[in-house]
């Protein structure tokens, strides 16, 4: 966690310099994901299609369209996503609920 919390910190040390562009991260993990865009490398590939993308995340994210899992639940009504930002605009426009309140 304390290493989680320092990459937040104003003044971090950021000595993982990119070579192509001013980009610097705090950590060799944030570099390397952000080399990616240099390189265009995507090693993280869907298994059920052609999809492939630089951050696991992403591909998590991905699967849920084949999957149909929707995770994100409104509180008011039946609705349910797999995104948040969906979840998040139905809210404002459906239940007049701004992003304070969220």
């Amino acid at each position: 966690m304390r290493r989680h919390m320092q990459t937040h910190m104003e003044g971090r040390d950021r000595r993982f310099k990119c070579t192509v562009c001013p980009y610097s991260a705090a950590d060799r993990s944030s570099l390397v994901i952000h080399q990616r865009s240099h390189t265009g490398e995507k090693p993280f590939v869907c298994k059920l299609c052609s999809y492939a993308c630089a951050r696991k995340s992403h591909l998590t994210s991905h699967m849920r369209t084949h999957t149909g899992e929707k995770q994100h639940k409104c509180t008011m009504c039946s609705y349910a996503s797999a995104w948040k930002i969906n979840l998040t605009r139905h809210m404002q426009l459906v239940h007049a609920v701004g992003p304070s309140s969220l």
